[in-house]
């Protein structure tokens, strides 16, 4: 028995429930509760029914059939604004599930033994402390053994994620595209790689620690000097919360770099073997930039966050243009446009075969609120996935960081921007 992978975003539901054990199943009590007030619930999702457990932390380990757990009968609705008398809401936490086909008698344990004793020793997953659920849909038969029910395991990842294919990503991100640019120069040495573009702007002069262990004094002082002595062009330090050690902090401050006065951008992973492809109704809007008009669009767009537009945004795309327009890398940019104006974009850069992270996703100042961007990242992981790609890597602002989290991905380190103290007085 083969489960398949799914994450679940939040979910809304109404019933209600009660404390019972395995020795004293309450279960046919509660639901004959919840039954009769099904017909007041008239912002159902679906027909199917949802029995979900919250067991006590390690209720599993040292298991006890008399040990008390709380059982909910649930619908699931759009929102909670009518709830019907003598009902309660209640709100699923998005996470990972392992979700399992049980044909049979809801009183056949077999299957559940085979989930604990034999899938999950052997799989790469544990059980992740949230509900248990199952949904009794259109072949459930209470009690039947021709009954078919899907039985959701709450699981998580044994081996935790690690934030090297961030990291990774975001290197070659920064220094691709200068790199391939004649106007622009890039220098890697050991643990360090820094971008200077030639433009006045922070946003593509860069400063990258890619690992604090290999990196030297004179090695950082060397690049800081190279923007110091180019006309003071604005720069910026990029460095992940493991590479910033102690003896990193007192070089920056001795180099005369601070922090700069933003929250911390979480770096995060989406594991694509439990993503599962959607539809948004906005994908009709979206397109990939094939054309330079398209990019000049996407430029555009970029610009326009900043107040006023941002012309070192639309100068960086016109110089790297002619790279982005070659057909020989695996760069992909898209916009959602209407009325021939775009109003969103993302851009997808891999790694290699198995990672690729995702960037600048933008929706214009006037058209937040719609769903573009929802609709734009769901365009880009179904790509992905359809293209076989394994992980998706992504830095995130903390407003963003919410709804990413949602779609599956896992906060694995966190970003910070460091710059001259003396750049910073003058902004």
């Amino acid at each position: 028995m083969i489960p398949r992978i799914q994450y679940l975003k939040e979910k809304k539901f109404i019933g209600k429930n009660l404390t019972m054990s395995f020795i004293n199943n309450r279960t046919g009590e509660l639901w004959r509760s919840v039954m009769p007030s099904r017909k007041e619930i008239t912002n159902s999702v679906s027909a199917d029914l949802v029995s979900l457990q919250i067991y006590p932390p390690s209720f599993f380990e040292n298991f006890d059939p008399s040990k008390e757990f709380q059982k909910w009968a649930l619908i699931e609705v759009r929102n909670f604004n009518e709830i019907p008398p003598g009902l309660e809401k209640f709100t699923l936490p998005s996470g990972m599930y392992a979700v399992f086909q049980h044909k049979g008698s809801s009183n056949d344990k077999r299957t559940f033994e085979y989930i604990l004793n034999q899938w999950l020793p052997q799989s790469e997953y544990l059980l992740d402390d949230r509900p248990h659920f199952e949904v009794l849909g259109e072949k459930y038969k209470n009690n039947d053994t021709d009954s078919e029910e899907e039985i959701w395991i709450p699981v998580k990842l044994k081996t935790q994620l690690k934030p090297d294919a961030v990291i990774e990503n975001f290197d070659r991100h920064a220094s691709f595209l200068p790199g391939a640019t004649p106007s622009m120069n890039v220098f890697r040495f050991p643990g360090l790689t820094y971008v200077d573009s030639g433009i006045a702007s922070d946003t593509f002069n860069i400063i990258h620690v890619r690992d604090s262990k290999k990196i030297s004094s004179t090695e950082l002082m060397r690049a800081i000097s190279r923007f110091k002595e180019k006309g003071r062009l604005p720069f910026c330090l990029w460095i992940s919360e493991e590479n910033l050690t102690a003896r990193i902090t007192a070089m920056l401050s001795d180099f005369g770099l601070t922090r700069k006065p933003v929250e911390a951008e979480p770096g995060m992973i989406l594991n694509l073997d439990a993503y599962q492809p959607s539809h948004h109704d906005l994908h009709t809007h979206i397109r990939d930039v094939k054309s330079v008009q398209d990019l000049e669009a996407y430029s555009n767009l970029l610009a326009s966050l900043a107040t006023p537009p941002d012309a070192n945004t639309i100068e960086y795309y016109n110089r790297v243009a002619s790279t982005i327009m070659k057909e020989n890398h695996n760069l992909n940019y898209a916009i959602y446009s209407e009325n021939e104006i775009a109003t969103g974009g993302v851009e997808i850069f891999p790694t290699d075969d198995e990672t690729a992270g995702i960037y600048g996703l933008a929706t214009r100042a006037t058209e937040r609120g719609k769903g573009i961007g929802t609709a734009l990242m769901i365009y880009a992981l179904n790509k992905l996935k359809k293209r076989g790609f394994k992980q998706v890597v992504l830095q995130a602002s903390e407003d963003g960081a919410g709804i990413y989290r949602q779609l599956g991905f896992q906060d694995v380190t966190r970003y910070f921007e460091f710059a001259l103290a003396e750049t910073q007085a003058r902004e």
